[in-house]
């Protein structure tokens, strides 16, 4: 496994944002950060991140956010890699 910090402003990363959220499957019924935001919010963020597999694939998802004083942690791993220890 392999953890790669993104950033919005890379068109690479913001394909491999778009492939997990797309492969998360039933992990968005719970982790619903991106229903009503776009991958913009990433500008705010203090911290992103991807998990990929052996095959380069994004399989989890977390972030930093600062809103006022406090920070926010939000985590997700796709629905085929819970259980894996990830």
């Amino acid at each position: 496994m392999q953890v790669k910090h993104i950033k919005y402003d890379s068109e690479e990363d913001m394909n491999l944002l778009a492939t997990f959220k797309k492969n998360a499957g039933k992990a968005l019924l719970t982790f619903r950060y991106f229903d009503k935001r776009s991958f913009e919010v990433l500008n705010n963020h203090l911290y992103t991140i991807l998990l990929l597999n052996e095959n380069e694939q994004p399989v989890g998802y977390g972030h930093l956010d600062k809103d006022g004083n406090t920070v926010w942690l939000g985590i997700c791993i796709e629905e085929n890699s819970i259980g894996k220890g990830l």
